[in-house]
């Protein structure tokens, strides 16, 4: 059944048909915060590595040029579902940013699970018709051995910078084969001419595909759920309608990766795959305002309640919940313990 928005409800402002998904998150022509008054996008919630708005944007242009020289694509050269690229990795500072350098050249990003055995990676490998892989050193013997399944040569497979991790696994790859990280991507990038810009045509955003994401596979295997950049740039525009600041502390946000974060100007704490003790520690940190959790991690959090109190959690002003069942009686149980933090 079709859902419509309550008479109450502010009007969406234009959704625009020709612009890309890193125009409408990184370019004030189109809305977004200030570059110069923006709180850095990512933030490593291990190291603290960071850049600035502007340094983000300027690596994503020298990615776009060497992904594309390295994968010889073009950004107006083949449909789009003819350059799709699979990231299999832990989250890091430069998992978004990459998203965007292959959404600059007309690409789709199928993303995985990191507990993936070689075997289901494969299979959405094959499903997808993913040309290439960026992965990270820990899954790189899983990468490369479903990648051989499917025909996927090593010079197509990159590497995702982890803190921590500097040695490849051994029998990874052959000794002929240098494995590129992003690092070394957008360093190399910044010699290369730049690229032509996308062309769009009308209506092209509601058809373009820009993510292929896959259900879980609990009632059979896993299926397509494709989103379009209509669809991206749409919900980044509600969450605007509703949210954009008049004068507001931009938010701090733990481990979920948004574009709407880019948009507002706001930092994202980006911890590689969760851990409880680690994200307290964020939080006391980096002053983190609003937090995204799933019901399983509130019920941890409520299940150790010795370890939050070793942390201070003042700084959190909001909670956002959703993507499974949360008991009314969870709610209780938090909001009891942390008064301050209103659910949503």
């Amino acid at each position: 059944m079709p859902f419509k928005p309550p008479q109450w409800a502010p009007a969406l402002p234009e959704i625009l048909d020709n612009v890309s998904i890193p125009d409408i998150t990184l370019d004030e022509f189109y809305g977004r915060q200030a570059l110069k008054r923006s709180r850095p996008p990512f933030i490593c919630a291990l190291s603290g590595q960071t850049s600035s708005a502007a340094e983000v944007k300027e690596t994503i242009d020298h990615l776009v040029k060497n992904i594309a020289a390295e994968l010889g694509w073009q950004p107006n050269v083949g449909g789009s579902l003819s350059k799709v690229v699979c990231v299999f990795g832990f989250n890091t500072v430069d998992y978004l940013p990459l998203i965007w350098a292959v959404h600059c050249i007309g690409g789709v990003v199928t993303l995985t699970n990191a507990r993936f055995s070689a075997a289901d990676l494969a299979s959405q490998l094959k499903d997808s018709g993913a040309r290439s892989i960026f992965t990270c050193l820990p899954l790189l013997n899983k990468a490369v051995e479903a990648a051989a399944v499917v025909g996927i040569l090593n010079e197509c497979i990159f590497a995702l910078d982890v803190l921590g991790q500097s040695s490849l696994p051994k029998k990874a790859l052959d000794k002929s084969h240098v494995l590129k990280s992003t690092t070394v991507l957008a360093q190399r990038g910044a010699n290369l001419p730049t690229l032509e810009l996308l062309e769009w045509s009308k209506g092209e955003a509601k058809r373009q595909v820009v993510f292929l994401c896959y259900s879980s596979g609990t009632s059979g295997l896993p299926k397509w759920v494709i989103i379009s950049r209509h669809n991206v740039i749409t919900s980044v525009m509600q969450v605007y309608v509703f949210e954009h600041p008049a004068g507001e502390k931009h938010r701090k946000r733990p481990v979920m990766i948004t574009h709407c974060a880019a948009w507002r100007g706001d930092s994202v704490v980006v911890q590689p795959k969760f851990d409880l003790k680690q994200c307290l520690k964020a939080i006391q940190n980096h002053q983190i305002n609003t937090l995204f959790l799933v019901p399983p991690i509130i019920i941890m959090m409520l299940k150790n309640p010795n370890t939050l109190r070793q942390f201070d959690l003042s700084s959190v002003k909001a909670v956002f919940t959703g993507a499974a069942p949360l008991a009314q009686e969870t709610v209780v149980q938090l909001t009891t313990l942390y008064p301050t933090w209103p659910m949503r």
